[in-house]
């Protein structure tokens, strides 16, 4: 299937997509855990900056794993560090303030990046979609490699550690290029080779075992752990391809981030994670290689081996229901893009969290049961 085309198998050419609780009045902090005068810079509502716990500082979770599907496969035990996943996937309108602030500070972001799909369908303003709106939809058209250099400048801004430095393990990671491969392997840049510091307390995309473990709902022995799609009810909390690909529709491509509001959690799942299913397939850390997942797979996942892609869950807009189920893998070349692909940010977690802190919990915002 190529990358215009629409169905459950999901988008199988250059990138090939797949996969795939509410909450209080927020603090205004200027980002979420950050410090500093230059977390004051951000203009993008607190709202939208959201981190939302996966597993809670100070503890571990360990899954054992069953069935084929998904990371989770019999013979395999996993288990996670503490960390927390952004409540929404990464906004146009927070991408461009941190990547503009980026360039002054001397990074360099290979991609601009697309204001969702662009300017039909809810990018039009014609149709009745605001500008806010508009930029609320999530950032598309970035690389892995643009993603990562985007967490660094992000961290800093906040006042936190970046988390990916060069293969020398101390020098930042500040650059992203567009070349493709010269080697079959494609991993002939800084930022292919990245080394990722999870003692660092800064933003980084999530590993693909936290991305699953939170769509999951992030408990095991919970009904939502073996629901198809991050929040039950796929219509009600996914954007995909029989509500989002209609061309010439008002509600023609991505939409803006949170929007759905039906399901088991007003279109979040168990944890308050809006759009895990659909709408932009997302990033992850973890390279795909030609292996697939083992019961020797390590949590943060294997090393590139020939075949050399990094993983992308969630499925989206232009994709089927199959490709948004929360256990769907798909995986996508680190220079590639496209204006179904996007990410959002993890966390370790180092603070130390109220007492008997259950997953779901914010540091800004707890989840109402």
């Amino acid at each position: 299937m190529t990358s215009g085309d629409k169905g459950g198998s999901g988008i199988r050419s250059a990138c090939v997509l797949t996969a795939a609780a509410l909450f209080v009045a927020a603090s205004a902090l200027s980002c979420s855990g950050g410090s500093g005068e230059d977390a004051d810079r951000l203009n993008v509502p607190a709202r939208y900056r959201e981190m939302v716990t996966g597993v809670p500082a100070g503890t571990a979770a360990t899954v054992v794993g069953s069935g084929t599907e998904g990371v989770f496969v019999e013979g395999r035990t996993v288990r996670l560090s503490a960390f927390s996943m952004a409540q929404y996937e990464t906004t146009w309108e927070l991408w461009e303030e941190v990547r503009a602030w980026a360039g002054e500070q001397g990074y360099s972001i290979a991609n601009r990046g697309t204001q969702g799909h662009g300017a039909n369908g809810t990018g039009d303003e014609s149709k009745g979609w605001t500008r806010e709106q508009r930029q609320r939809r999530p950032v598309t058209d970035i690389t892995w490699r643009d993603a990562v250099v985007w967490c660094n400048a992000y961290s800093e801004l906040c006042g936190l550690e970046p988390v990916y430095y060069k293969a020398d393990g101390v020098t930042v990671l500040r650059v992203s290029v567009n070349n493709g491969p010269a080697n079959p392997s494609g991993i002939d840049t800084d930022a292919d080779n990245t080394v990722m510091r999870r003692d660092k307390n800064g933003f980084r995309l999530p590993l693909e075992s936290e991305w699953e473990f939170a769509a999951r709902g992030g408990s095991p022995e919970a009904a939502d752990w073996n629901f198809a799609y991050s929040g039950n009810d796929l219509a009600g909390i996914a954007w995909y391809d029989d509500n989002a690909y209609t061309s010439g529709s008002a509600d023609y491509g991505v939409h803006p981030v949170g929007t759905n509001t039906g399901g088991v959690y007003a279109g979040a799942n168990r944890l308050g994670l809006f759009d895990m299913s659909g709408n932009v397939a997302e990033w992850c850390w973890d390279w795909l290689n030609e292996n697939g997942v083992t019961p020797a797979t390590p949590p943060e996942g294997d090393g590139p081996g020939v075949f050399a892609h990094r993983v992308t869950r969630g499925g989206s807009w232009r994709n089927g229901a199959s490709s948004c189920a929360v256990t769907d893998r798909n995986y996508c070349r680190p220079f590639s893009s496209g204006t179904y692909l996007g990410f959002r940010v993890a966390q370790t977690e180092r603070d130390t969290a109220p007492p008997n802190t259950p997953p779901g919990y914010s540091k800004f915002r707890r989840r109402t049961t």
